[in-house]
């Protein structure tokens, strides 16, 4: 688990068409289709998805005053969990929402506090200098946006990305912040 601090910087369209993707003259170095779970909790500060196979939890340390947020890895395991990793899990979860075996999902799924939201993404991934940028389209039932990320350790790189495309004028909003507006939660 890469266990260094990143700062993110990431934007949603209201529509599909609302933008385009600003890298699409570079070649993607990845590209990925992948379906997700997102467990969206009371906590703003905490992203959990499942993907992969992988149940992946970040904690966001800091939104710093030029708006760019700062998360860390705090789990990573694959389900079935041990029960030494449930509890590492449990401890980490908001103190609304409790697991205590080692069947997440179902823990998840049964839990008034915690909505869960498929996600279907196509992403293309790049290299802008040392920034990494991601384009990606997503699909959940309430329909399909865009989005567009942007990662460092160094959020004045990513700012310098931001001002080379024009992408200024755009607040960041993480993925649980945008699932739930989305899903017209908040």
């Amino acid at each position: 688990m890469n266990l260094l601090a990143r700062w993110e910087w990431r934007i949603f369209s209201a529509s599909p068409a609302e933008f385009t993707d600003p890298f699409a003259s570079m070649t993607p170095f990845r590209e990925d289709d992948s379906k997700e779970l997102y467990y969206l909790l009371d906590d703003p500060d905490l992203n959990l998805k499942l993907r992969y196979g992988v149940l992946d939890m970040k904690r966001r340390l800091h939104k710093n005053e030029a708006g760019y947020e700062q998360w860390y890895p705090v789990f990573k395991a694959s389900p079935p969990l041990s029960s030494m990793q449930v509890s590492e899990l449990d401890a980490l979860l908001p103190g609304n929402v409790r697991i205590s075996d080692v069947n997440i999902e179902t823990t998840l799924f049964n839990n008034p506090h915690v909505s869960i939201v498929n996600v279907h993404k196509k992403r293309k991934r790049y290299l802008v200098g040392d920034v990494q940028a991601e384009f990606t389209q997503i699909a959940i039932e309430q329909g399909i946006w865009s989005t567009l990320a942007l990662e460092h350790l160094d959020w004045k790189l990513i700012q310098t990305v931001r001002q080379t495309y024009d992408l200024l004028d755009f607040e960041n909003e993480s993925y649980p912040q945008a699932l739930k507006r989305l899903q017209n939660m908040e």
